[in-house]
């Protein structure tokens, strides 16, 4: 039996790791394609970056044979839950700003529109660097930055669902080459949210 399990864990992390390599248009929380401007084409891309998150999926299983209870941990980076779950938009409001001229005099007031829920400016820019083809490649890392922060404020992420469908796509091979009855058994833990992750 710990044979199989581990055999179905590696099925499940490679079935994990497949959904982040498929290929699929970048939408916003809503499903709208991306950039929503519609002015160019949509974003194609799929969820490795740096691979870290790919990598980083590992999934344990053990076995409490006095209860005979089964159990899966899914380890992975904690950003998961951002790709899996998605993010939603901020809330927009209006913003006063006043611009510095050249002369050290203010400019008049005017109001932009703005976002709050901005995302960590730090893990965009790193993100930035890895993708060169985000937005206009004469802009500055900074520029890009903030144009991807913004997007991601303004229209937030579509969720991917990577886990459940990466368990759902294991389930049939799990079926196939070890047994019908541990692919039942894990499917029943998924549905009753009894799959651990950390």
């Amino acid at each position: 039996m710990e044979d199989e399990l581990l055999l179905a864990s590696d099925l499940i992390r490679n079935e994990i790791q497949a959904q982040l390599r498929k290929l699929m248009k970048v939408k916003s929380y809503n499903g709208v394609d991306k950039p929503t401007s519609g002015k160019y084409n949509p974003t194609i891309s799929n969820k490795i970056n740096t691979g870290g998150l790919y990598d980083s999926v590992q999934v344990y299983p053990t076995i409490d044979y006095s209860k005979g209870v089964l159990t899966l941990t899914i380890q992975m980076s904690d950003y998961w839950t951002y790709v899996d779950k998605g993010r939603r938009p901020g809330t927009e409001f209006d913003k006063l700003v006043q611009r510095r001229k050249k002369d050290g005099s203010f400019g008049n007031p005017y109001y932009i529109k703005s976002y709050n829920n901005y995302p960590n400016i730090g893990a965009i820019q790193e993100w930035i660097q890895t993708k060169p083809a985000l937005s206009f490649p004469q802009l500055s890392i900074e520029q890009r930055t903030y144009l991807a922060a913004r997007s991601i404020a303004r229209d937030g992420i579509e969720p991917t669902n990577f886990v459940q469908k990466g368990i759902q796509a294991s389930l049939e091979q799990i079926a196939i080459y070890i047994s019908q009855d541990l692919a039942n058994k894990i499917e029943e833990m998924f549905n009753a949210d009894r799959i651990v992750f950390r």
